[in-house]
């Protein structure tokens, strides 16, 4: 059955689902009942290991910045198709998701949640997710860190699920500039001396 929990069918070698079934068959006369059983047959459903890799485009970002994760997750079983296949991601309340695109299946997100469903991968195949976020100023200063997951009907991975990380930091610097000099008013052939004085309230300032 479709979406049924297969766990309990795994074999110790964590390859295969193995489902034993057999029918029975019940008639009546009106009088009498007579059952009889059918043969035992035996489903081997192939289980399917996922791997997932998640990257953003860069490290660091400016508030206002576009931040792009692009999520990847594969089936790397041989003789084995992955069948609705998930994945989900809850992305930084500091990032404000701008779009979800998927090349399989369905994509949609709410609030900082993102998920795609209805895909099945075969071996070696990909679901390829990008997730495109604006950069808030409420993340100014902060390392943001998350983790995405997939999983699927017949999991093999002993977690039930593949899974991977990735960081971002927001940096947008805040400076001012103080110049003075050492006095008003000079004549002509004085010296003046002038001090400029640079201050930064907020994040890293780079290459200043």
């Amino acid at each position: 059955k479709d979406g049924a929990n297969l766990a309990p069918y795994y074999d110790a070698e964590r390859n295969y689902a193995i489902i034993k079934n057999k029918c029975t068959l019940t008639t009546s006369d009106g009088e009498d009942t007579a059952s009889s059983d059918s043969n035992e047959v035996t489903v081997r459903v192939p289980l399917a290991e996922l791997t997932l890799d998640k990257v953003a485009d860069k490290y660091e970002y400016k508030v206002g910045d576009t931040v792009t994760y692009t999520i990847t997750t594969k089936n790397v079983t041989a003789n084995a198709t992955a069948y609705s296949v998930i994945m989900t991601d809850t992305i930084p309340s500091d990032l404000k998701i701008t779009g979800v695109t998927t090349n399989k299946g369905n994509a949609s997100h709410s609030g900082q949640n993102v998920s795609v469903s209805g895909a099945d991968l075969a071996y070696n195949e990909s679901l390829v997710v990008k997730v495109t976020c604006e950069a808030l100023e409420s993340g100014n200063t902060k390392e943001l860190y998350n983790t995405a997951q997939s999983t699927c009907w017949n999991i093999k991975n002993p977690s039930g699920h593949a899974d991977d990380d990735a960081e971002t930091y927001i940096n947008t610097a805040d400076l001012a500039i103080d110049k003075t000099v050492d006095k008003y008013e000079y004549e002509i052939g004085d010296k003046a001396t002038f001090t400029v004085k640079v201050k930064n309230d907020k994040g890293i300032a780079n290459n200043v």
